[in-house]
This record gives structure tokens, C-alpha cells and sequence, in this order.
């Protein structure tokens, strides 16, 4: 009787939350129970071993997603996201290759190179009123038709040992040296988006950018920065896969652009803005991942992959359409 109680109670709880965390709860109960089912059907699914290929691997979709998540809550989109991945992967390799004793340098390079086409990409939708969709979209094919000149359509050259320790280092058998760069960029980005003016004017523009503009919100500026801020994260993520693989891999960013946007929705964040989170977003990044890697385990084709990835980010958003009906 006490236990019912204390169910209760604790489901009385839920229900008063506000809406964003009831989502996250959502969200929590949703990822252990992939977990539970992984454990279940293939033992040893939840070792420390697997856990931290699986932290591994949806840091970088994460930090794609991060910047994917902040042009979204503004009402926009980034196609360019996953080219931008592949072009931070091939640079980082190739310039190394060749200037190894400059790592530095040749990364803070590469990573502003990521921030620069995210600012041509908010430049284009701001000033040549060019939709987001098209813009990112154009961008990004052409970031791709560089990226493969410069490498002649095969990537050579390797990361360097500090860019390797980034990218695959492991504490304690379990914590990622780049889950952890990707908990504290989420971690500076959250305080960005809800106690600085900066993330109160991007809430602004997408819940009604006119009525932002209105009330003194400096739109444009906004907007540019919030797109360079995805190339940025984007870039990164290709910088830290470098160090990952070892070497570049031409196209190895592809599959992240539809993967982030599907990360941010099922986060919780609303597709045509004004409302959304990075929690949502962390926690989205670790349930695909969770998906992907138990479809893997379990030797399910790749057709096979595609197909139940579909369904399941289909069905959390049916329900979040219904949840948005009935409050």
C-alpha cells in the first residue's frame, strides 16, 4: 500500500512539471528502457566497454546538434552541417599531415574556417533574403565540391597524438576525453541560451521575429551569429572525428545533418521555433546512438537500420503532437 502510494505521488509529481520537463522525463524513461531492452537481448550491452563507445560516438552527433538546435529554436535549419563535418575531418588530417608540428594553430584554423561558413550561410538568409533551406543547402554542396578538390577525391595525411587524445582518449574505462568536450559545450551553451540576452533574443525571433524586431531585438546580427555557431560546433565535431579515425574519410559527415535535426526534434524542440532546449537535444543524441548501436549488435542490415531509426523518431514525434493537443 505504501508503495502505490509513493507511485502516486511520485506520478501526481510528473504531471505538475512544467512542460519542457516533463518531455525530459519522457525522454529518461524512454533511453533505460532501450538500455534494459539492449541488456536483455544481447548481455553485456550496458558494459563500461560498450557504454563508452556509445558516449563516444554520440558526442560527435551531439555537437552537431548543439548548433543545429539553436538555429532551429530561431525558425531556420542547417543543411550544411554534415559537409561541414567531413570538410573539419579531411583538413584537420591532411593539414596535419603536412604542418604536424603546428596542431594548434592549424586547428583553431579549421575551426574558424567552420565558423566563417557558418557566417556566410547566415549573411545569405539575412541580407539576400535567400530561405534557410535553400541557402544551407547550396552551401553545403559546395563546402562538399571543395572539400573534394582539395583532397583530390581521397584523403590522406593523420591526426596528431594530441588530436588523437582528443578524440579517442578514455577516462577510467568509460568517460571519452570527447563526451566530456561535448558535456562542457553543452554545459557553456545552456547558460548562453537561458540567462544571457543573447538566447532571450533567439527565443525572440523564433516564437515572431517581427515582433522581436519590433521590440529593439537586433535580428540580423542574431541570426548571423547563431549560424555561425553551428558551423562552428559542426566543425568541431569533424576536428574531434579526426582524432577519432585516425584519418580523413571523404563523406564520413553525411549521415549527421538529417541525424541532428531528427536529435533536436526528438529533444523536444519545436521545428518551427520559439521553444526548445540543448537537454533534449543531449538526450536525443544518446537515443539514436543507443538505437543505432543495438540495430548493430543485433546484425540488422543497414536497410533494416534506416527503416526502424525512421519509425522510432516518427512515433516520439506522433506523441509529442499529441501531448501538444491535449494541454
Amino acid at each position: 500500500m505504501d508503495i502505490a502510494n509513493r507511485l502516486r505521488d511520485a506520478a501526481a509529481r510528473i504531471r505538475r512539471l512544467p512542460r519542457a520537463s516533463g518531455v525530459y522525463v519522457f525522454l529518461l524513461i524512454f533511453l533505460s528502457a532501450l538500455f534494459v531492452i539492449g541488456e536483455v537481448l544481447t548481455p553485456g550491452f550496458t558494459n563500461p566497454r560498450h557504454l563508452a563507445v556509445i558516449l563516444r560516438q554520440a558526442s560527435f552527433l551531439g555537437l552537431v546538434s548543439v548548433g543545429q538546435t539553436f538555429v532551429i529554436i530561431t525558425g531556420g535549419i542547417d543543411l550544411s552541417v554534415g559537409p561541414i563535418v567531413t570538410a573539419g575531418n579531411i583538413l584537420t588530417c591532411e593539414l596535419l599531415g603536412r604542418y604536424g608540428h603546428l596542431t594548434l594553430p592549424v586547428v583553431l584554423l579549421i575551426l574558424a574556417l567552420g565558423f566563417g561558413i557558418g557566417i556566410g550561410n547566415g549573411l545569405g538568409i539575412v541580407y539576400l533574403r535567400i530561405p534557410p533551406l535553400i541557402m544551407t543547402m547550396a552551401v553545403g554542396a559546395i563546402v562538399s565540391g571543395l572539400t573534394l578538390l582539395y583532397c583530390r577525391g581521397s584523403s590522406a595525411g593523420f591526426a596528431t597524438p594530441p588530436v588523437q587524445y582528443l578524440g579517442s582518449h578514455i577516462f577510467f574505462g568509460v568517460l571519452p576525453f570527447n563526451f566530456l568536450i561535448w558535456v562542457g559545450v553543452i554545459a557553456f551553451t545552456i547558460f548562453l541560451l537561458q540567462r544571457t540576452i543573447f538566447g532571450r533574443k533567439v527565443f525572440a525571433i523564433g516564437a515572431n521575429e517581427r515582433a522581436a524586431h519590433a521590440s529593439g531585438v537586433d535580428v540580423h546580427r542574431t541570426k548571423i551569429l547563431v549560424y555561425g555557431l553551428s558551423g562552428f560546433t559542426a566543425v568541431l565535431a569533424g576536428v574531434l572525428l579526426a582524432g577519432y579515425t585516425q584519418t580523413g574519410f571523404v563523406g564520413i559527415g553525411e549521415t549527421y545533418t538529417l541525424a541532428s535535426i531528427a536529435t533536436v526534434v526528438i529533444g523536444g524542440t519545436s521545428i518551427i521555433g520559439g521553444q526548445g532546449g540543448l537537454i533534449g537535444s543531449f538526450i536525443g543524441a544518446l537515443i539514436l546512438t543507443v538505437i543505432k548501436s543495438l540495430l548493430t549488435v543485433l546484425r540488422i542490415p543497414e536497410p533494416g537500420k534506416f527503416i526502424v531509426e525512421g519509425v522510432v523518431i516518427l512515433l516520439l514525434i506522433m506523441m509529442y503532437v499529441r501531448r501538444k493537443h491535449r494541454t
